[in-house]
């Protein structure tokens, strides 16, 4: 009878470490010693665990991006994903969508990456639909309204020599870097176009926006997942494991629990949550 009470306070026990586990963000750990992590200052992405409430969680431990004007589901909001290497996604209805962080919650590095997986599922709404945008316009990732994509800075805009036109219902992973000599827009870890940097971008407070451009008022129409900035300019070959290793699920960035560890750890310690199983 002991024995059987000791196999189901296990499974009890495991079930409830990783429940808890997931609702406190305690089963996402990211492996920081990772080449990868270097400099990994951000990272919305949606996991197991961390979703929903209205807030796209950091994996970092920085602020969250708060989903403004967006349903639980549907066309905006939070909803499935059939995106390889995905977990969920979020949908901008060209409307009024829009994921921010607090104002000020970061500083603006000199050199920087953002990175994303997008995917259009409608046309643009005027000249720029806005992907990103720190405080200042310091650097932002654009989809011009014929359905190329270029970028923009305080300092320079980037117009490819033929830039790619997007098609809709296609996930794309595009990329901004900026380093000490170019500043360089990437789609799938390809240079669509570059350009001198003028030098490094101020020092000063900013947060991240994504989604809609304030002036003019201009919305995305599509689906992002798995944004990434990065407070140093990263190397193209860095990019493109980063890239490949996003379709995989992050199995290096995001290395999964061991489950044989926590039924031993729920052996070990299962007097501390069903004492009255002791024999």
């Amino acid at each position: 009878m002991y024995a059987l009470y000791s196999a189901i306070s296990t499974v009890v026990v495991v079930v409830f470490l990783l429940c808890a586990g997931a609702v406190h963000g305690q089963a996402v750990q990211v492996n920081r010693s990772a080449p990868t992590a270097r400099g990994l200052s951000n990272w919305w992405k949606t996991v197991p665990g961390l979703a929903g409430a209205g807030r796209l969680y950091d994996l970092m431990g920085g602020p969250p991006l708060v989903l403004t004007n967006m349903a639980a589901a549907g066309t905006s909001g939070w909803a499935p994903t059939a995106r390889q290497g995905g977990a969920a996604e979020i949908r901008f209805d060209g409307v009024d969508d829009l994921l921010a962080t607090p104002a000020n919650s970061s500083q603006m590095p000199p050199y920087f990456t953002i990175m994303m997986w997008l995917k259009l599922t409608g046309a643009f709404a005027g000249d720029y639909s806005l992907l990103w945008e720190s405080v200042g316009g310091h650097g932002n990732i654009f989809g011009r309204s014929t359905g190329q994509l270029s970028t923009f800075t305080d300092s320079a805009t980037i117009d490819g020599p033929a830039p790619t036109v997007l098609a809709q219902q296609t996930w794309y992973h595009v990329a901004m870097v900026v380093n000490s000599n170019e500043l360089i827009l990437y789609l799938n870890c390809q240079i669509e176009a570059s350009t001198a940097t003028p030098g490094p971008f101020p020092p000063g407070a900013m947060s991240h926006q994504l989604g809609a451009r304030p002036t003019p008022a201009t919305l995305f129409t599509g689906v992002m997942d798995d944004i990434r900035f990065y407070t140093r300019g990263i190397s193209q070959a860095e990019l493109c494991t980063v890239m490949r290793e996003s379709l995989r699920g992050d199995p290096v960035l995001l290395p999964r629990p061991d489950p044989i560890a926590a039924v031993a750890q729920a052996l070990v310690r299962k007097d501390r949550f069903f004492p009255f199983f002791q024999p």
